[in-house]
């Protein structure tokens, strides 16, 4: 085999082992994202619903599923991002503790804004290109 056939196999392995890590890393994004956003709709629903104790409950779920994610994304996403998730996530934390329903909605908004805003970013889109 000559040497451009061999130069050209190689720079298509690391193209396709480049765009396989791509397509992982953004599949765990959005499966993540995901994740925290259907706690944060429960989350919602119980605070709606005055069930302050069950809020409470999803929110330490939440903030354990947080734990383990953060630590993902402290890898792959710019790091001010986390530290807007965790401001996020401590003021919701304050609010639901002092039954402040429209507070706790309206962080809840900004928190899922966040979260949302991190998947889309990192996908690659025309948009993102230029």
């Amino acid at each position: 085999m000559n040497t451009t056939i061999k130069a050209i196999l190689i720079i298509v392995l690391l193209l396709a082992i480049i765009a396989g890590l791509a397509g992982y890393t953004l599949n765990l994004l959005y499966t993540s994202a995901g994740k925290l956003e259907n706690q944060i709709n429960l989350i919602e629903e119980h605070i709606k619903e005055e069930q302050w104790a069950k809020a409470k409950q999803n929110l330490s779920l939440i903030l354990t599923e947080w734990e383990n994610i953060s630590r993902q994304w402290a890898i792959l996403i710019d790091h001010t991002e986390i530290d807007n998730i965790e401001e996020a996530l401590l003021k919701v934390q304050g609010y639901i503790e002092t039954n402040n329903a429209s507070l706790s909605l309206t962080e809840l908004n900004v928190l899922k804004g966040y979260i949302k805003h991190i998947p889309e970013k990192e996908s690659l889109t025309f948009k993102n290109l230029f």
